[in-house]
């Protein structure tokens, strides 16, 4: 694959507070959380 590249793909860069505040039913999961 010398001389190759990828390909860029778009990318959404997001903080938790932002994504809540326009989707607030999302759920949170916790490891070891039932």
């Amino acid at each position: 694959m010398k001389g190759k590249q990828l390909h860029k793909i778009p990318v959404l860069k997001d903080f938790w507070f932002d994504w809540k505040t326009y989707n607030p039913a999302t759920a949170v999961y916790k490891i070891g959380s039932q």
